[in-house]
């Protein structure tokens, strides 16, 4: 499943719905949990998913965290692997303008074309490409057997502060990883 950051998931599931996209009642959870500095606090999230018909081995989802202050600190922001931020994630599709156009929908999104496919703009930072199994195949030949009938989550892009580096899929438990220095 691929999930996309929001401010507000009744506003999402609202807004997919009337793009006439298959969607549910948007999922709101609640949870305990412990920070590094031994405080109790609660977590809490809403969900607002949408079912893509054309996709079954795809699922898309937006999540609004209600509980950022929890969350968004710079001692958490640092990962040993120097990631630094999301810069895209990749889908392989048999038809990428179908699939770019229904992820387009979801945010009322600029598409543009690219090699191989299409660049959908899902949010100020979150870029997803859709290219067809060739392109994929061609980015990462440890996908290249994987050419379906049907979309599947192929890859992803991490920005970092120095290294660049390629992990092909077959390596990365069915998902190709790129490193790209920012």
């Amino acid at each position: 499943m691929l999930v996309f950051a929001t401010n507000d998931a009744e506003a999402d599931a609202a807004r997919f719905a009337a793009a006439g996209l298959p969607t549910f009642a948007p999922f709101s959870f609640e949870r305990r949990a412990t920070l590094p500095d031994g405080a109790q606090v609660t977590l809490a999230f809403s969900l607002a998913f949408v079912r893509a018909p054309d996709m079954p081995r795809a699922g898309f989802f937006a999540c609004e965290n209600r509980s950022q202050e929890y969350f968004w600190k710079p001692a958490y922001q640092s990962h040993a692997n120097g990631s630094t931020g999301i810069t895209a994630v990749y889908l392989s599709s048999p038809d990428p303008k179908r699939d770019a156009m229904f992820v387009g929908k979801m945010f009322n999104a600029e598409i543009r074309s690219t090699s191989g496919g299409y660049i959908v703009a899902c949010g100020p930072s979150q870029v997803l490409r859709v290219l067809t199994p060739q392109a994929i195949a061609e980015r990462d030949p440890s996908l290249a057997a994987c050419a379906r009938q049907t979309a599947f989550l192929a890859g992803i892009c991490l920005a970092s502060s120095g290294k660049h580096e390629f992990i092909p899929a077959a390596q990365a438990h069915g998902v190709f990883i790129e490193w790209i220095a920012t």
